[in-house]
């Protein structure tokens, strides 16, 4: 069956190895209150102090910091998976750990650039056991797809992401099981993880800012897994 045939490799060559940069990095805001220097001399020490307390008291009250814009700030950090992209962060490499043939190899994924051709996709270079090869990544408002240049690509997710949504690869169906889970493994602690069924009864799960971290068999049995995250 060609989607087998096509999954398989996928699964050792680019499921096995990640699907973000994200696109929604949110940067925090540093305020800072300023040291007001009175360079006219005093006329006595109680004037100068009562001077400073009030534009020390002037200078918080305009600091941007304050308890709303800093609510609002952690608000929008613990982003949730409606807004959050799972293309993985191309400031970062990424090693697995991967079973194949009972074998366990590490496999290390370092980002190389855009591709030149047609669409927007982001190019990817794995090392598996010595030999390296490239796929690329890609992510818009329908979805994370994964593939090779300028080849046959894979549709890892579909957006709006929803429980129970399914959507076909090469004439087989997968479907969306769980959009909001928890996941651990090696390279840390993982919110709003979704979880993908396969036709062939894998599970898949992917992460915002990271994509695939996890994908296990029809047995049940775990065969590639996130363990390291190296910034570049």
């Amino acid at each position: 069956m060609r989607l087998k045939f096509f999954v398989s490799i996928l699964l050792i060559f680019l499921f096995l190895v990640g699907c973000s940069a994200n696109k929604n990095s949110l940067e925090e805001e540093e305020g800072t209150v300023e040291e007001v220097n009175n360079k006219e001399e005093p006329i006595d020490k109680q004037e100068q102090e009562s001077e400073t307390d009030e534009e020390t008291e002037s200078n918080i009250e305009e600091d941007p910091r304050d308890e709303d814009v800093q609510a609002e700030q952690a608000e929008e950090q613990d982003v949730d998976n409606s807004s959050a992209s799972y293309l993985m962060d191309n400031t970062n490499d990424y090693v697995k750990e991967v079973i194949n043939g009972g074998q366990i190899l590490q496999v290390i994924t370092t980002y190389v650039g855009e591709d030149e051709g047609e669409g927007s996709w982001d190019l990817w270079e794995t090392t598996i056991d010595g030999e390296t090869h490239k796929f690329a990544v890609k992510e818009d408002e329908e979805g994370l797809y994964t593939g090779y240049p300028e080849s046959e690509y894979y549709v890892d997710l579909v957006y709006p992401l929803e429980e129970g949504k399914t959507f076909e690869n090469w004439g087989e169906v997968n479907t969306i099981t769980k959009i909001d889970g928890t996941m651990t493994t090696e390279a840390g602690e993982f919110n709003h993880v979704v979880e993908v069924k396969t036709a062939d009864n894998w599970t898949l799960f992917f992460a915002p800012t990271i994509g695939h971290i996890r994908s296990v068999d029809e047995n049940g049995n775990v065969v590639s897994e996130l363990i390291e995250i190296i910034p570049q």
